[in-house]
């Protein structure tokens, strides 16, 4: 079982506020805090020793609620933690699209500009690699990145072979002026 119990030290630096955490007979520091906002400091267990504090029955089952208590905190800390590194993986997700795949599209299902690029692609036997974003939950947060990759907002954006080449109507008239065949490597 896990006790822990808040002390006061007077110390050179002013009064320190000390959390011990038992379990057994060995004690482990957990944390010092102080008037200057000190960050917490760990040692090792068994750093300490200490007798734990008789506790009634009623202070047992607090303390056996404290831990939950204080992992449903974390928990609902997670996702706020977790979001920097979404949107790190969203974009290395984005990068990875469009530089592993010949011809990349991101795109609705439901757009029609959308549906005309793929459509150019099916014309020249080709086989797009394609991303709708609506169907993704983090679609938002693609477009977000997309934004910042080519300056726009909008879908579709194609790329052939890592060269951005704009939406629905630049992707028609690259097919027209023979720019698209030329980057496929297909004769016209």
């Amino acid at each position: 079982m896990t006790v822990s119990h808040p002390t006061e030290i007077k110390s050179q630096e002013g009064f320190l506020r000390e959390q011990r955490t038992w379990e057994g007979s060995a004690a482990a520091l957990v944390a010092v805090t102080g008037e200057t906002r000190w960050e917490a400091m760990l040692l090792p267990r068994g750093a300490l020793e200490a007798s734990p504090t008789p506790r009634s029955g009623g202070q047992r089952a607090m303390l056996g609620v404290a831990p939950v208590i204080v992992a449903l905190l974390l928990l609902g800390c997670a996702p706020e933690a977790a979001h920097g590194l979404d949107s790190k993986s969203v974009s290395a997700f984005v990068q990875n699209v469009v530089y592993s795949n010949r011809i990349a599209i991101f795109s609705k299902s439901y757009c029609p500009y959308s549906l005309r690029a793929k459509r150019v692609f099916n014309e020249l036997s080709e086989k797009p690699f394609v991303v709708e974003l609506d169907l993704r939950d983090d679609g938002p947060e693609i477009q977000n990145i997309l934004l910042d990759l080519v300056g726009r907002h909008t879908v579709p954006q194609v790329f052939v072979n890592g060269q951005h080449i704009g939406g629905s109507d630049d992707t028609v008239k690259a097919l027209a002026n023979g720019k698209l065949r030329k980057l496929l490597g297909k004769n016209q």
